[in-house]
């Protein structure tokens, strides 16, 4: 005997259990009762975007002295994630998802690099992450600062 149940999971589906049970009389006369399998889902939603704002290539040219805003986002993913923004394998800040009206979460977290001879040549990145029960998700943005003087 063979059932099978389909289903398109969305994030309201996360962490849903479902079972099946099996009801014959081989089944009863052997245990007493129906036997029933549990399956929880674990359901990773990929950002719909993932961005960071205040650069436009894998390099960022800031003047010496001068300061650049970097904000990194992620939009509507779930459950909720995290952004981290690094320095080479240094981990400078990060942040979790804010619930949204669509049942996602959106994430920003913005960092200041101001240049200088510690800052020229440092590569930067920003990592997204999805933890999960069986599988997870990640992913990063990754760029380099050069600093020029006048």
């Amino acid at each position: 005997m063979e059932a099978t149940f389909s289903i398109t999971p969305t994030i309201s589906d996360n962490a849903t259990e479902y079972f099946c049970d099996v009801n014959s009389d081989a089944v009863s006369m052997e245990t007493g009762s129906s036997y029933r399998k549990y399956v929880k889902l674990n359901v990773l939603v990929i950002p719909s975007k993932y961005s960071v704002t205040g650069i436009t290539s894998s390099s960022l040219v800031i003047g010496n002295g001068k300061s650049q805003e970097l904000t990194c986002l992620a939009l509507d993913t779930g459950p909720t994630a995290t952004l981290a923004w690094y320095r080479g394998n240094v981990p400078l800040k990060n942040e979790s998802g804010i619930l949204n009206a669509k049942g996602t979460y959106d994430i920003h977290v913005s960092i200041s690099i101001t240049a200088n001879a510690d800052t020229d040549g440092s590569q930067y990145s920003c990592n997204f992450y999805i933890p999960g029960n069986s599988k997870s998700y990640s992913d990063s943005i990754k760029f380099t600062v050069s600093v020029y003087c006048k």
